[in-house]
């Protein structure tokens, strides 16, 4: 049983349960998918060696960080 049906006071019963729709978390999984994706982006042109990639990898670090945060 549940929480609310074990401490139910005499008298009382549950007229209503809900169940959260598993759907409510895409949008966490897509801004996951997101920042990984963002990572590996930087990754691969962090390791080009010049400075204006190294530039762009550390403003894709922060953008993949929104994403994680988000």
């Amino acid at each position: 049983m549940s929480y609310v049906k074990d401490n139910l006071m005499p008298n009382e019963k549950v007229l209503f349960t809900a169940r959260v729709h598993p759907a409510v978390f895409l949008p966490s999984i897509v801004s996951f998918v997101g920042s990984i994706a963002f990572v590996i982006y930087t990754i691969s042109t962090a390791s080009k060696g010049d400075a204006g990639a190294g530039i762009l990898a550390g403003f894709m670090l922060l953008i993949a960080g929104m994403f994680f945060f988000y």
